[in-house]
């Protein structure tokens, strides 16, 4: 597993199956989920991207939905 962060602040997390990216603006949080064939003229498909409204009331809802449920 690799985790890169960009100079752009969004954070990608690389295993041999599947990317994670996810940014942040200041109105939303972004994460896109591909994963990898390397048989495919272009080797990462996305299969999810969601677009998550920053909202205060909605930070703890955003932060379990993002880490799984670890975040309490």
């Amino acid at each position: 597993m690799k985790t890169i962060i960009n100079d752009y602040g969004n954070v990608e997390i690389i295993t041999d199956a599947f990317k994670i990216e996810v940014s942040e603006s200041d109105k939303n949080i972004q994460i896109e989920v591909a994963d990898f064939d390397s048989e495919r003229d272009h080797p990462w498909s996305t299969i999810q991207h969601q677009v998550i409204e920053k909202k205060r009331e909605h930070s703890k809802d955003i932060l379990t939905h993002i880490t799984g449920g670890i975040y309490t």
